[in-house]
């Protein structure tokens, strides 16, 4: 049976039905193609062929070279077909081809034999039958099939499409369908099941499983595949997609995977999509048996991934949406977390986070670890139980470790960052120390927001072979901004010390920028540089550590010295920074320019401490430097006040100053002596006072020094323009060999105006008396009359005593302007003394006014009145007692008059008593013969010692006379009345007995 036409008029139809369209009796045959010469074609059109068999005959049979074929589609539907081996088969060309059972519900057996009787009837398809089937697609069942069985494997001997359709499950068993290269679609109303999980289920290039009812594999039993494409699809709910890519890597194709409120799960191999939004957004991935889902740089939204055992993969903007969780246990996943779902990982293993996640829900960890090396974004992290966080990557939200957890930042070892991190009391903070390399030496969280130890544990860990080396320090916790650690670890405060590799660290909370966490080695700061410096530069002193700090280091210190803060240099805050990175800091002493002429000064800095805990003070903690004085000076001579008078206005000044040569004051802090000259043709002492030195010394702190000046109104008139001139020989007694001598000589003249002259001259011509009624007139006269009022000075002199001689009325006299004379007189005071004749002399000085001086002195003479007399008496008699001391005499001299001058007198002795030298003992004792009054004395006692000479003898005379004045004034007189002898007695009382005494009354001759 053939056809020639074209396209639609092309087509075949054969229908037939064995047993009288019964379908019964023998060897009833439906559609029965036999013998080479058997045939049903069709040059381009569609074949249908159609046939019903009996229990002992197939619906279809081609044998014996039998063929149906044709250019386009070829449908069988049949409930039994039987292509025999002698057949040509079947061959659509590149159309498809369809066999399909009759009967709705008709089972499908691949690689089974068809069952002519029963219920369900079964379509037997054996792998040799469909060897000898070619289509472009080979299409086996219908919607309204029963199930598909596998009873062997089928293997298609060509490159051929397949679609398997069932409307009730495929299932196959523990067998395989492989299409050679070809696509293989399976479309099902039930369940697409296997039986085993060895081998390939299911080989083409695309394969495609959906179902509307069931699921695709098991939880025991996936789906294997190899394929270069794959899609499967259920209806969801409770229908799960369970599927393993055996063949490694398998693309999943448009269509992707879906099945809604249901799970996919993928068991082994890796799928990658192909394109964005292959998976049903209402689909759950579960990833396990090392299976890898890898998004390339595509998107998709999902309903919760589950990571069981495998991977996630994902690169560039590969990306997956969860709108459920993440539910992550073990293996990497590089794809991109995103959407508003949160991540759980709860047990023992490993999960790696490498994608730039951005997942708003909260990240959970409650069993082993959770190693971020990407940005995880805005969720916060929290670790609990037995759950440990690490990684080198960035987490955007908040850390919180409670008891029993551990955060391990780094990757053997590395640096983990985060937002704010809260460690509460039971969790631990791991920490590994293999080297130095920040990062790749040893781990840091570098947190941005609070940093809240908690109490918890710090952990620290070495590769049993590094010991921290001498002053080395790692910064484990890197806080952002200024905000001050929260709390500490546990047994580990401040400053306190704890043991890695064998080695001592010290901790503190307050290092790196002054809010990091570091551990280090204890180190010495210490003073390894310094630079001298002029006025107006800078000097400097270096403070060092031995290695690069990896925290701010606040350094104290001092500032002594002979220079002075505030002025020589400004004042400094005792505190300098060696910042986080640096090893050094410098402290510049800035030095004035201070317009003091002064030594060589020195700054003294002196380290006194640090707040770093584990920074001490070095051997070498003190140390100076020089600050060279630059004040170039000149010493100036100048005059403040340079024309002075004689009278009037005779105060002048000259000036000694320290100037720079921009003549701006210098000050030093030494006393600055100058030496000077004296010149002019002024003379000192009568033209102007002379200078007590000629030395001028300018204070410490002073800038000068004034030299004054005072003229004299000398005894010259018109002397006129006299100078004085002042000449700086030199600076002399100063440490500044930079001062020179500038402004040097000056001049101060002193005028001399034409005026009167004044003498001075006595009214008396002859001695003054000495009477009260008397007085010294002195006359004061000028040669023209005054033109103001002149004052002058009255000078006393001569050998008249003021006051006790005469009466001073006042040591000044006054001559009114336009008088030419004034008197000043002198009362006389008649004293009682003798005296000699006494003069007063009066000179003139000058006090004010227009006038000269004759520089005459004037005299006046008293003459003294006074007369005395002196005369002896008798005061007493002396007597030479028999027992007792003696009685002396006494003579009492009297001079009537006191005497301005010592008096001497001489006197002699006579009488009965006997006072002669020779003898061994006189009446008494023998006298000068002189007596001497003093000035002002008028009495006087000549005392008579008596003797007790032994001799009876009768009274004696003692007779004193004044024989005359050998020295005195000659006023004074010895009286000739009787009163210059005086006359005093001795009364003996010495007695005498007369006795007998026996003497011997005889003798021996011879």
């Amino acid at each position: 049976i053939t056809s020639a036409g074209v396209g639609a008029g092309a087509t075949v139809t054969v229908e037939g039905h064995g047993g009288n369209n019964a379908g019964t009796g023998s060897s009833n045959f439906g559609v029965y193609v036999f013998s080479a010469n058997a045939r049903i074609t069709s040059s381009g059109g569609a074949i249908s062929v159609t046939g019903s068999g009996t229990s002992n005959s197939e619906a279809v049979l081609l044998a014996d070279s039998g063929a149906i074929a044709s250019g386009s589609a070829i449908t069988i539907t049949a409930d039994s077909v039987n292509i025999d081996a002698s057949s040509d088969g079947i061959h659509s060309a590149g159309g498809q081809t369809t066999i399909r059972p009759l009967t709705a519900g008709t089972q499908i057996d691949l690689g089974g034999a068809d069952a002519l009787i029963g219920s369900p009837l079964t379509l037997g398809l054996t792998n040799g039958e469909l060897d000898l089937v070619s289509a472009s697609k080979l299409v086996i069942g219908s919607a309204a099939s029963g199930a598909v069985i596998f009873s062997s494997n089928i293997v298609r001997s060509g490159a051929n499409n397949v679609e398997i359709i069932s409307g009730q499950g495929i299932d196959l068993a523990t067998f395989s369908l492989n299409a050679n290269g070809g696509d293989v679609s399976l479309i099902a109303g039930g369940p697409i099941s296997s039986s085993d999980n060895v081998g390939n289920d299911i080989s083409g290039a695309a394969i495609s499983l959906s179902t509307s009812s069931g699921a695709i594999g098991s939880s025991t039993n996936f789906i294997r595949t190899a394929a270069t494409t794959l899609t499967a699809a259920t209806a969801g709910g409770a229908d799960d997609i369970h599927l393993i890519e055996v063949d490694g890597v398998v693309f999943v194709g448009a269509g992707g995977l879906s099945a809604p409120s249901a799970t996919v799960r993928l068991g082994g191999g890796a799928f990658i999509s192909s394109a964005s939004d292959l998976i049903n957004d209402l689909t759950s991935v579960e990833v396990s048996g090392a299976a890898i889902l890898d998004l390339v740089t595509f998107t998709d939204t999902l309903k919760k991934l589950t990571l069981v055992d495998g991977a996630v993969l994902g690169s560039g903007a590969g990306a997956i949406s969860a709108t459920e969780d993440f539910d992550v246990r073990k293996g990497p996943i590089y794809a991109k977390l995103m959407g508003a779902a949160g991540l759980n990982k709860n047990t023992g293993e490993t999960v790696w986070l490498i994608g730039d996640n951005s997942y708003a829900g909260d990240t959970q960890i409650d069993g082993g670890s959770l190693i971020v090396l990407g940005n995880n974004g805005p969720s916060n992290v929290s670790v609990n139980n037995s759950g440990t966080l690490g990684g080198t990557g960035s987490i955007d939200g908040t850390v919180t470790a409670n008891s029993g957890a551990n955060v391990a930042p780094g990757l053997s070892p590395g640096i983990l960052y985060s937002g704010g991190i809260f460690l509460t009391s039971g969790s631990t903070f791991d920490v590994e120390i293999w080297s130095l390399a920040l990062g790749s030496g040893y781990d840091q969280q570098a947190v941005t927001g609070t940093v809240n130890l908690g109490g918890a544990t710090l952990q620290t860990l070495t590769d049993g072979i590094f010991v921290p080396p001498q002053y080395s320090s790692y910064q484990i916790i890197d806080n952002d901004g200024s905000d001050p650690v929260v709390g500490i670890f546990a047994g580990l405060p401040e400053g306190a010390t704890t043991t890695v590799g064998g080695e001592t660290l010290t901790i503190t909370y307050k290092g790196g920028t002054g809010n990091d966490v570091v551990l280090f080695s204890p180190m010495p700061m210490n003073i390894t540089g310094k630079s001298n410096t002029d006025e107006s530069l800078s000097g400097n002193f270096q403070i060092s550590l031995p290695v690069i700090a990896s925290f701010d280091v606040l350094v104290y210190y001092t500032l002594s010295g002979t220079a002075t803060q505030g002025s020589d240099y400004p004042l400094q805050s005792g505190t300098a920074t060696i910042t986080t990175g640096t090893s050094f800091t410098n402290i510049p002493i800035a030095a004035a320019l201070d317009g003091i002429l002064e030594p060589t000064e020195n700054v003294t800095l002196s380290l006194t401490g640090s707040s770093s805990p584990g920074v001490t003070v070095g051997p070498n903690s003190s140390d100076s430097i020089f600050i060279f004085d630059k004040d170039s000076g000149q010493v100036n001579l100048t005059v403040s006040d340079g024309s002075i008078s004689e009278v009037g206005d005779t105060a002048g000044q000259f000036v000694l100053s320290l100037q720079d040569i921009l003549s701006n004051p210098l000050t030093s802090t030494s006393n600055t002596t100058v030496a000077f000259s004296v010149g002019g043709s002024a003379t000192p002492g009568s033209d102007y006072v002379a200078l007590g030195t000629t030395t001028a010394i300018i204070p410490i702190g002073s800038s000068q020094v004034p030299i004054d000046i005072t003229a004299l109104n000398d005894l010259v008139n018109w002397d006129d323009g006299e100078t004085i001139i002042l000449s700086v020989v030199g600076p002399i007694g100063t440490s500044h060999p930079s001062l020179t001598v500038g402004t040097s000589p000056a001049t101060i003249t002193i005028s001399d105006p034409t005026r009167p002259i004044a003498t001075v001259s006595s009214t008396s011509t002859t001695a003054i008396s000495e009477s009260a009624a008397n007085s010294a007139t002195f006359t004061i006269n000028l040669d023209s009359p005054a033109t103001d009022d002149v004052t002058l000075g009255l000078n006393l002199g001569g050998s008249a005593t003021p006051t006790a001689d005469y009466t001073v009325p006042s040591t000044t006299v006054v001559i009114p302007s336009g008088s030419s004379s004034a008197v000043v007189v002198y009362p006389i005071e008649n004293d009682p003394f003798v005296e000699y004749d006494e003069t007063i002399q009066v000179n003139l000085s000058y006090i004010g006014g227009n006038v000269a001086l004759d520089g005459n002195t004037a005299t006046a003479t008293i003459k003294d009145d006074d007369d005395a007399l002196l005369t002896v008496d008798k005061l007493n008699d002396g007597a030479d007692p028999v027992i007792g001391p003696a009685v002396n005499g006494v003579f009492y001299v009297n001079l009537t008059k006191p005497s301005q001058t010592a008096t001497t007198i001489s006197y002699s002795v006579a009488g009965t008593a006997n006072n002669t030298p020779s003898l061994t003992i006189g009446d008494y004792t023998p006298l000068s013969g002189t007596l001497v009054l003093t000035a002002g004395q008028t009495d006087a006692f000549i005392t008579i010692n008596v003797q007790d000479d032994m001799i009876v003898e009768s009274d004696e005379t003692v007779i004193l006379k004044l024989e005359s004045i050998t020295a005195g004034n000659p006023a004074i007189q010895i009286v000739t009345t009787g009163n210059e002898v005086a006359t005093l007695t001795i009364t003996d009382a010495d007695v005498s007995e007369i006795s007998v005494v026996s003497l011997p009354t005889s003798v021996t001759e011879g």
